[in-house]
């Protein structure tokens, strides 16, 4: 079947043939990926008109240098630095969606530095180009892959080579924009260590190779942390390869090793600089996500070698995929060492033994295995828990070890005429198979709804996925689904999970509010009687599941904790407050101060409680401490909007004390602040309260309207404030840019 002989090495030609195959056949496996849209993690990193995300802004904004100072995940503190993933998805939104600034009076009339005023985003970001990147990615990659098993021979490089490219366990990374994070880190850390192996070959590596290997696998390390084990996994194939012991492989590359090291510390010390540690840490890391976080060193021992399960699973039989592994979409994975767990152990040594046995006929088994280990051990728990108990996308470099098993075992199978019919004949079928597979894998992950109802079908006992499942009722409005799928999730969480009790307090409160609408349009006094038991039912049912968030926060890391305790306290008053039971909700707040006195959420809502109290003298003098305390803290993300919003209590309270001047100052500082933290939606509301009267106010009325795309509104009121102040040089400026 195959006309060149198995040990034949093959010419330039065929390598670069080769090459080439392998990387059409990936991007034939991936064509599907293209009609996805934004999917899961895709929303909170690249798009989503949030103003809470500030990571969103960084992106469509194309604020590149801010980009570089940041965490992955920015604001929340998950200890990943991923600037050239970020700075890809930015770059990419630009083209497809691009942020012009506001018109430069704008600066001048918010008095603020031009660099520090937000941008318009022209238009929703498409998402095929995102998906276009991704498919290129993994195509080349797939070609550098094969190109480093090419050494071991042309035929585990075309096996090998051919299974990366068109794995199924690969299309949650090739489908989902955020998987670039592993494409990038991948693609580098293979070209790297191709190069490392160009310098071997040369025996003295020139100037071009440290060049190469140094900033190949710094691009890697800051696409994602997934390729920091280089230096190990170099060594795996450099033992293989050299036939010589571990000591001497290690003596003769010393200086590649010690270089590539000292790349790896570089990054290290550089996101200490930016993140202020070293390592990521699993302390912010909550148990919904990985329930291994919580247990003893032994347990998580047994529990990794549980996940070691799955993973081989997954590279060695993906049939049945997830987007979500959380609690406890893996049942018993963190109770002890299951019999999958101790199978795949006992499995990955007898493989071991044989492949070190076979060692020098067949170096690719014990090199494919070592790499396998040595690029999954960041993520087995092994060494510390991760922020997820198991992903597709975390498999994606350790695959290429597999793969190059694989590859090297059927070419053990191919010495024999009928063995290469059998490879031959498997190898198509195991193509054909991939891609049917792909062909029912990618219509899943296609929308956050298809992709969250596959995940529930695969993994029935997932908490995080019957939660977003829910998420996807609550867009269509379904809220009796809705309350269905949240009960589920709380069922499988066992009060695990405070996000969980917070949406279902919030699904209570959207039927209570419909219910509340239909009590307008009742005229029988039994069945409006019937509609108010079944509204304060509804509010019952979410304060209940409010005092459940509170109780399930201790489950979340403490730097959340604080967070959940405030967001269920402060939807509870106000529940208390719509059954007219004020003093409960009074001496619910006040217990709340006393226990977080710093919590300027609590004086807000404290606020609100005084004035629909009519006590606004009270509610002034609240929200005016505040504001003092908060210009002596230092800044942090969520001092802005809470400055807007005690502006807007402020100017509330002073026009009930009958105090204008107060009110107007305080209404338009409200409106500066939520327009300088790009919260579009409460600039534009409080705008359109702005006194029609005053110039200034309508100045600012324009810019708000500006940012929300509503250009003619913009216009409106920038030729308001010229008219009513015609000698303000602001003004002018600003109606004449927004009238071009």
């Amino acid at each position: 079947m195959f006309e060149v002989p198995i040990d034949t090495p093959p010419t330039l030609r065929v390598q670069c043939a080769l090459l080439v195959g392998v990387a059409v056949l990936a991007a034939s496996f991936a064509l599907p990926s293209l009609s996805s849209g934004f999917v899961f993690d895709d929303d909170f990193i690249i798009y989503q008109d949030d103003p809470g995300r500030p990571l969103n802004h960084l992106v469509s904004e194309g604020r590149y240098g801010e980009i570089l100072t940041v965490s992955y995940w920015y604001p929340r503190d998950a200890g990943l630095y991923r600037p050239l993933s970020i700075l890809s998805f930015a770059i990419q939104y630009q083209a497809s969606a691009p942020a012009v600034p506001l018109p430069e009076a704008s600066a001048r009339i918010l008095g603020v530095p031009a660099e520090d005023l937000p941008a318009i985003t022209l238009g929703t970001p498409d998402p095929r180009p995102f998906h276009w990147a991704n498919l290129l990615i993994h195509a080349v990659t797939s070609a550098l892959v094969t190109a480093l098993i090419l050494p071991f021979g042309w035929l585990p490089a075309l096996i090998g080579g051919g299974l990366f490219a068109v794995h199924p366990v690969h299309i949650e990374t090739i489908s989902l924009v955020v998987g670039r994070c592993d494409l990038l880190a991948t693609a580098f850390g293979a070209l790297a260590l191709w190069m490392h192996r160009r310098a071997v070959v040369a025996g003295r590596p020139r100037a071009w190779h440290w060049v190469g290997i140094g900033l190949a696998f710094f691009l890697g390390l800051v696409s994602k942390e997934a390729i920091a084990p280089l230096p190990a996994l170099a060594f795996s194939l450099d033992w293989a390869l050299s036939g010589a012991g571990p000591w001497v492989t290690l003596k003769r590359q010393a200086r590649l090793y010690g270089f590539e090291l000292g790349v790896l510390v570089a990054i290290l010390l550089l996101r200490g600089w930016v993140l202020g540690d070293f390592v990521p840490s699993a302390n912010n890391v909550p148990v919904i996500d990985n329930p291994l976080v919580e247990v003893d060193a032994l347990t998580r021992f047994a529990g990794a070698l549980n996940v070691l399960a799955l993973a081989m699973t997954s590279l060695l039989w993906p049939v049945s995929q997830s987007i979500d592994y959380s609690f406890d979409a893996v049942p018993g994975v963190a109770q002890g060492l299951s019999t999958s767990g101790l199978l795949a152990l006992t499995a990955t040594l007898i493989a071991l033994a044989l492949a070190w046995r076979a060692r020098r006929e067949r170096p690719g088994l014990l090199a494919g295995l070592l790499f396998f280990a040595l690029a999954y051990l960041p993520v087995s728990h092994l060494l510390f828990p991760t922020g997820t108990l198991f992903g597709e996308r975390t498999v994606y470099l350790p695959s290429i070890g597999i793969c190059l098993f694989l590859g090297t075992a059927a070419d053990c199978v191919a010495r024999s005429a009928a063995g290469r019919w059998l490879v031959g004949i498997g190898f198509v079928a195991v193509l054909a198979g991939c891609f049917v597979l792909g062909g029912s894998r990618y219509p899943e992950l296609r929308s956050d709804i298809t992709a969250w109802q596959s995940s529930v079908e695969a993994r029935p006992g997932s908490a995080k996925a019957w939660f977003n499942h829910t998420i996807g009722a609550m867009k269509a409005d379904d809220l009796e689904e809705a309350d269905v799928r949240i009960e589920r999730a709380l069922k499988q969480a066992a009060g695990r999970y405070p996000r969980a009790f917070d949406i279902a307090g919030d699904i209570a409160q959207r039927q209570a509010a419909e219910i509340d609408a239909r009590r307008d349009t009742v005229e029988s006094p039994e069945l409006r009687a019937e509609l108010d038991r079944l509204f304060r039912a509804a509010l019952e049912k979410a304060i209940s599941r409010f005092d459940s968030m509170i109780e399930a926060a201790e489950f979340a890391p403490k730097e959340q904790r604080k967070s959940f305790i405030e967001e269920a306290t402060v939807r509870k008053t106000e529940l208390l407050v719509l059954l007219d039971r004020i003093p409960a909700a009074a001496q619910l707040l006040d217990q709340a101060v006393e226990r977080f006195p710093d919590s300027v959420r609590f004086v807000v809502v404290r606020a609100r409680l005084e004035l629909e109290r009519r006590h606004p003298e009270r509610a002034a003098r609240l929200c005016a401490e505040a504001l003092r305390r908060l210009e002596k803290s230092p800044p942090d993300r969520t001092s802005g909007r809470a400055i807007a919003t005690l502006s807007y209590l402020l100017a509330d309270a002073a026009s009930r004390l009958d105090d204008g001047d107060s009110a107007r100052v305080y209404s338009l500082q409200a409106v500066r602040r939520a327009i300088l933290e790009r919260d579009v939606s409460l600039a534009t509301t409080w705008a359109e309260q702005l006194d029609p009267s005053v110039p200034e106010a309508q100045a600012v009325a324009a810019i708000a309207f500006s940012l929300a795309g509503k250009p003619e509104a913009a216009r409106e009121s920038a030729r308001r404030a010229r008219a009513l102040d015609p000698d303000d040089p602001r003004f002018r400026a600003l109606s004449n840019e927004l009238s071009r």
